[in-house]
């Protein structure tokens, strides 16, 4: 998080891959210039910032006690149909707030057209080229340093074997991300810096690009590190994907007690044209549209753009259910969180729905 992604790309002039090739040894070869594929992937950070009714730090609560007009119970100030509202509003906050306002998010410099960032190692700023499709290693003319040693060196036109530096940097300091005893191989990359005109100190590459979790953004010229707070909620997300597989299954094989434990006792569904409060109404629901019918009822569902907060992860759907009704599709939001030991849906809320009927037979 799943988390949206896209493809960005970097295009390198041709003289400069001349530059690495003639660093490591490769033949220059006069050709177009090449692009490289960068998989940009967002992750909303969880924060500590809470809904308005969330009912301790850290643990989102549905507001269990409004009750469906059926039973005739409503919750002091808050009706069943502004409750409705009131989700679209939190849920609205929750994909809008600036989640990311603690993340690590880096200025891209330019060297000519290459994309360049600050890397502070041993307490010095030094300047280091961004290559996704290179591994990473240092100028011999900054870092003299090390032991010689042969190593593999991969650039625009493959990999090779070379003679090359093995530099040991004590402090190496992206953002605020630091990596201790990080070895790598220094060679003479005083080419590149010659091409695009500014002193190179060595070339950030694939290998520590996917170590610190970076991801780029090409159009606001930014690179961002992942945080430890993004680490444990994309854990959190593959969490719960893991915990709610088994819900679809259920649904698929009308399994009433084990769909039924999918939710919160204090689940909040809305329906275009239903508003349902509590485990036993929406169970009842799915039970009297979809469940016990021949052929099976059938659900696939694509979840997407997850937030999590706290110990919950709120995040947006796509459905399509297949039945002797027809077939229904629609999207709409949700929020998961753990409860009485396994992960359950506390709150969804459908915003679209398209129903094509089924055809008779005749």
């Amino acid at each position: 998080m799943s988390c949206k992604s896209f493809d960005g790309s970097i295009r390198l002039r041709g003289r400069i891959n001349r530059g690495v090739e003639k660093a490591v040894g490769l033949r220059s070869k006069r050709s177009a210039p090449q692009v490289g594929r960068l998989a940009v992937t967002f992750v909303a950070a969880g924060g500590s910032q809470r809904a308005g009714w969330e009912k301790a730090p850290g643990s989102l609560e549905t507001q269990g006690e409004l009750q469906s007009d059926r039973n005739k119970r409503k919750a002091p100030g808050l009706q069943p149909g502004r409750y409705r509202g009131f989700l679209v509003l939190v849920f609205v906050f929750v994909m809008g707030w600036p989640w990311r306002v603690n993340a690590q998010e880096i200025a891209l410099e330019k060297c000519d057209a290459l994309p360049v960032i600050t890397v502070t190692v041993a307490g010095q700023s030094t300047t280091f080229l961004v290559d996704t499709a290179a591994t990473s290693m240092l100028n011999l003319k900054s870092f003299a340093e090390g032991k010689s040693k042969d190593v593999r060196v991969t650039s625009w036109h493959g990999t090779l074997a070379t003679s090359a530096k093995e530099v040991t940097l004590e402090e190496f300091v992206v953002g605020r991300t630091k990596l201790v005893g990080l070895k790598l191989p220094a060679i003479d990359l005083s080419a590149i810096g010659e091409a695009c005109g500014r002193r190179i100190d060595g070339v950030l590459g694939v290998d520590l690009i996917a170590k610190l979790g970076i991801t780029i953004d090409l159009k606001r010229e930014t690179l961002h590190v992942r945080t430890v707070d993004e680490e444990r909620g994309a854990e959190l997300v593959a969490e719960m994907q893991g915990g709610m597989h088994a819900c679809l299954e259920a649904f698929n094989a009308s399994d009433e007690a084990a769909f039924g434990e999918c939710f919160d006792r204090k689940i909040v569904l809305f329906t275009l044209n239903n508003e349902l409060y509590g485990r036993e109404q929406v169970v009842g629901y799915f039970r009297d549209k979809y469940f016990h019918q021949s052929p099976a009822a059938k659900i696939e569902m694509r979840e997407s753009a997850f937030h999590p907060v706290g110990d919950a992860v709120w995040y947006e759907y796509e459905f399509t259910i297949e039945s002797t009704r027809g077939v229904l599709s629609g999207r709409g939001m949700a929020m998961c969180k753990k409860s009485e030991g396994r992960w359950r849906t506390a709150s969804m809320h459908h915003t679209v729905e398209k129903l094509e009927p089924a055809v008779a037979v005749r």
